[in-house]
């Protein structure tokens, strides 16, 4: 994916968990950008239920992430 800042990996998961007999599923979306000297890692996660729309805005949010 191609970003102001760099170019970017973008990696989606999915989490299931359980705690206390109660199982959740979340959706998560990251991004990984790497430099000559840095790497930077920016994640989103959200439930499950709604992880198109929350792709959606992450992918959003990314394309206006810079680094200054």
């Amino acid at each position: 994916m191609s970003l102001p800042a760099w170019q970017a990996i973008r990696a989606v998961y999915t989490i299931t968990a359980t705690t206390n007999g109660t199982t959740t599923k979340d959706a998560g979306t990251a991004f990984v950008l790497l430099s000559s000297k840095h790497t930077y890692t920016v994640s989103f996660a959200c439930p499950y239920s709604i992880a198109s729309s929350c792709r959606s805005t992450a992918d959003t949010i990314m394309k206006s992430f810079d680094l200054l």
